[in-house]
């Protein structure tokens, strides 16, 4: 798994209606929905969503959005899924894991995922702790951000540059940024990073 745990529970079958979205870290992408929906139909589901199950039992979604917009798609109600107990952190910081790995970000979205994980570890004291309490079926040793970026083929320069992209652009401008081809061109978003805040628009 892309995940800082290792997944070893098996899926089960969880309504759709009763999973809880919120916020992701990624926009869905309608034009990859119907193209899972039709992989889906021919083939199956070939990996579960994961969920992190709080401590009222309610479902929360780690991982899987694009599926679940799929199964959607398809007019199905429920979809397999691998369901754990995580905190909102440790579920925070699978998302990020598996949105990097999928290696389908563009420059400026890898920028702001390394810049959050990067935030959730010093929150934590240490970027890759070794000390924290595990759960012995669930949760592997963490990875640093660096090992994560080597993973999608990025050199320790490129995180830090994706960094700095992602913690110098004003949000202002990365928004309107975001949608366009210049969100996927690194020289670009490093010489606006570069710029004065009030420069950047």
């Amino acid at each position: 798994r892309p995940f800082f745990f290792q997944v070893v529970n098996q899926p089960m079958d969880v309504a759709l209606d009763s999973i809880t979205t919120a916020t992701r870290k990624r926009r869905v992408n309608k034009a990859k929905v119907e193209e899972l929906a039709q992989s889906i139909s021919e083939v199956g589901l070939l990996q579960p969503i994961v969920l992190r199950e709080d401590e009222t039992g309610a479902h929360h979604l780690v991982a899987g959005q694009h599926r679940i917009e799929a199964f959607r798609h398809l007019g199905r109600g429920t979809i397999p899924a691998i369901v754990l107990e995580l905190s909102a952190a440790e579920a925070e910081l699978a998302e990020l894991d598996e949105n990097l790995i999928r290696n389908d970000l563009s420059v400026l979205e890898q920028g702001e995922h390394l810049k959050r994980r990067d935030e959730i570890l010093r929150e934590w004291g240490d970027r890759a702790p070794s000390h924290r309490p595990k759960k012995p079926e669930t949760v592997s040793a963490l990875k640093t951000t660096a090992a994560i970026g080597a993973e999608v083929g990025l050199s320790d320069r490129s995180v830090q540059h994706r960094i700095q992209i992602a913690t110098k652009i004003a949000p202002g401008v990365k928004e309107s940024i975001r949608d366009t081809s210049m969100a996927d061109q690194t020289t670009e978003l490093l010489a606006i990073a570069r710029l004065p805040p009030a420069s950047q628009q």
